[in-house]
């Protein structure tokens, strides 16, 4: 007799997307050093859970079979041994009496199942269901003529579809075990497989085997049609996670991990700061006289750099989060680091890279996970812009499948290390389908953090956009936010008087889009920048910067003040070479910029911008008033004002010459202490007080280039 010999495999592939996930094994326990992974398998049926990916895998395999007599190929009787013996390769067995079929220990798979039952949160009693009733049907099955049972893969696909949560208990909304119908095709293939009788005659081994692989093989394609093609669950990448009352960002540029950890105990958290952005994290190139750029030139995704190492990392994180303080890392992927004086060239975690011919051991990456060597001229020709190199950095592919694994590998460790986002950085370079596939892989934020269940991490894209070339910041805002470079030089405009105060308008939340900046739920917005306040990026000259004194804490004023995008404010160090790395001692080692003061001063050459006192009130401020609307717009020549429902007023004056006015401000008559000039000490006001008339009007005399901001609870008499 002729000998058939097939193999078929049949694999379905879910991606759950729940706090955490199993994986089922011969058997895989779940430990640190395989990310926690959980998972069976067998010559015929294996499935899989990751919690890092969320991936759920089964797979079943009719495996080679024909003549028993043929060399090479087992006869029916092993094979029926491998459909009742499923998981006779992980666990112990006995003999039983009335066959030589060994009969696994089942109540021990069903014990390590419930064991990790608290993985998943939601669904404990689903999974304590499913491994009883997977136990039940086992142990009938195997102890009930064991020699010619055959145990059914599809109710063990059954008993894994029970572990999805529904909707109702799932806060994402898309009932994700809709997908299991799709396995309607496939079930019946594997029912084909496991109902069929295996007490053949000889003359119908080749027939019914043949019928077996046919079924299994034609029900593929099918299930995976419908599986690709269902629905998809729409997550929010547009929400920080800040704690409630919180609304405001600052980025320690180049601080240290530890000098973060104590800024947020210190300052951040009883100033009430939502978050803060530290500097790239991951091992980068060492270069000549240590300039802040180096950071942006990874040779590795090890988390090791000049603020320190991950265990430092992981410590700032923790103490931030309990602070009330969320952390999000910039994140450099789009290139790897340049060539060099020498080969070859060290990362700042010792690691050597040659990027002439695009080796990074470490990472690793080698010439096929790049782009084809080419320079940026064009920015008219989008392609050239994200598949060419900018600035000479090799030009990372990130459509590769490797690439974007390692990426998604960074980014989860950084996830589970309690970071709330990103800022993607140089996204403007990077295809949006290809950061999408990355985005969709990362896992929901750690929960340990105090972060909601199914939380996607908060993302916000560098995308430079000032109009007229082929890539733009709305081809990134279905991703998540995206960096409005347009509000930098806008402001920065408004306070060099190269246009009219009535151009704030385009700066608040009904009117951006009309002026052409991004709708305000896509926006992230700052008055500078580390790139742009060292004049590169965009903007140029009209960037307002800490050395314009009083015109820069005006335009901080007002970004605080109105309700347009998400704001980070930028804290710098003091520099005169654009170059220039951060303060630092003999040894290139970061200097500390000191504990916070009275007066809002650092020591080492850092500046803190955030830390001066009238940004801490306009903090205070943002955070009072950004849930009331932005009402009464009142526009001057020379001036703006409006109203923040009922609880804020603020009025601006970017012109050269001093208005004297009458302005409506929303608020209950009696005595005010003005935000910018001081604070309220029990009665009596540090700064200017004002009057808020019965009709609720003050009458003012504001100087060029300044402002006053009213709040209920500087409210004095």
């Amino acid at each position: 007799m002729a000998t058939l010999s097939v193999t078929v495999l049949v694999l379905v592939s879910l991606t759950l997307h729940s706090i955490s996930a199993l994986q089922l094994g011969p058997f895989t326990i779940p430990t640190i050093a395989n990310g926690g992974a959980l998972g069976f398998s067998s010559s015929f049926l294996s499935a899989a859970l990751d919690p890092q990916s969320r991936r759920v895998s089964f797979a079943a395999q009719a495996p080679p079979f024909g003549n028993g007599g043929s060399a090479g190929s087992p006869s029916l009787g092993s094979l029926v041994e491998t459909f009742t013996n499923p998981f006779a390769s992980f666990l112990p067995s006995s003999s039983s009496a009335s066959s030589s079929v060994p009969i696994p220990r089942v109540s021990e798979f069903t014990n390590t199942l419930r064991s990790f039952s608290n993985v998943i949160p939601e669904g404990v009693s689903r999974i304590q269901n499913a491994a009883s009733s997977f136990q039940n049907r086992a142990t009938n099955a195997l102890a009930t003529n064991a020699s010619r049972s055959v145990f059914d893969p599809s109710a063990i696909l059954n008993q894994f579809a029970q572990l999805i949560p529904t909707t109702e208990q799932r806060s994402a909304g898309t009932r994700v075990s809709n997908g299991l119908n799709a396995l309607n095709p496939v079930q019946s293939g594997l029912n084909v497989a496991s109902n069929f009788e295996l007490n053949y005659s000889s003359n119908n081994d080749e027939k019914n085997a043949q019928r077996v692989v046919e079924s299994l093989a034609n029900s593929v394609p099918e299930a995976l049609s419908k599986l690709s093609s269902g629905p998809t669950i729409q997550l929010n990448r547009k929400d920080p996670h800040y704690y409630p009352g919180r609304h405001v960002m600052v980025h320690l540029f180049e601080w240290t991990f530890n000098d973060i950890a104590v800024e947020c105990e210190q300052f951040l958290g009883p100033a009430g700061y939502g978050g803060v952005q530290v500097s790239p994290v991951n091992e980068y190139v060492i270069a000549a006289n240590r300039p802040w750029w180096e950071r942006y030139q990874p040779i590795s995704y090890k988390i090791q750099s000049r603020s320190g190492n991950e265990q430092q990392f992981a410590t700032m994180v923790r103490r931030c989060q309990t602070a009330g303080v969320r952390v999000y890392v910039d994140i450099v992927v789009n290139h790897m680091a340049a060539a060099g004086g020498s080969v070859p060239l060290y990362g700042t975690d010792g690691s050597p890279s040659d990027p002439a011919n695009r080796q990074y051991p470490a990472v690793p990456y080698n010439r096929t996970h790049f782009h084809s060597s080419c320079s940026i001229q064009n920015y008219r020709n989008a392609t050239e812009v994200r598949n060419c190199e900018l600035s000479g950095l090799p030009d990372l592919n990130q459509a590769e499948p490797y690439v974007r694994d390692r990426i998604v590998e960074f980014m989860n460790r950084l996830i589970e290390l309690g970071v709330a986002g990103f800022r993607m950085d140089a996204s403007k370079h990077m295809q949006p389908e290809d950061l999408s596939a990355i985005y969709k892989r990362l896992n929901y934020l750690n929960v340990a953090f105090d972060f909601p269940a199914n939380a996607a991490p908060f993302i916000y894209q560098e995308v430079i956009d000032l109009g007229n070339e082929a890539v733009t910041a709305s081809q990134y805002t279905d991703l998540g936010e995206v960096t409005e470079f347009k509000y930098s030089l806008f402001i920065g405009l408004i306070y060099y008087g190269t246009i009219e105060a009535s151009a704030f308008q385009a700066l608040t939340k009904n009117n951006a889009t009309q002026f052409g900046l991004l709708p305000s739920d896509s926006a992230l917005v700052f008055v500078d920048n580390h790139d742009n306040q060292r004049g590169h990026g965009a903007g140029g000259d009209s960037i307002l910067t800490f050395k314009d004194g009083a015109k820069y804490i005006q335009a901080i004023a007002f970004t605080l003040a109105t309700d347009y995008g998400t704001v980070r404010l930028m804290s710098s160090y003091n520099f005169t070479d654009t170059n220039q790395g951060p303060p630092a001692d003999g040894q290139k080692n970061i200097m500390s910029p000191g504990r916070p003061t009275n007066d809002g001063t650092c020591q080492n050459g850092w500046i803190c911008e955030h830390r001066w006192p009238v940004v801490r009130r306009l903090v205070s401020f943002r955070n009072l008033v950004a849930p009331a609307p932005l009402t009464d717009v009142q526009i001057t020549s020379g001036t703006f004002a409006f109203c923040r429902g009922s609880v804020g007023f603020a009025v601006f004056n970017s012109g050269k010459e001093t208005v004297n006015g009458v302005w409506s401000v929303c608020l209950p008559a009696g005595e005010y202490c003005d935000i910018i000039t001081g604070q309220r000490v029990g009665s009596d006001c540090t700064g200017t007080r004002v009057l808020v008339t019965d009709e609720g009007t003050v009458s003012l005399t504001l100087p060029a280039s300044s402002s006053l901001i009213l709040d209920l609870i500087r409210r004095v008499s």
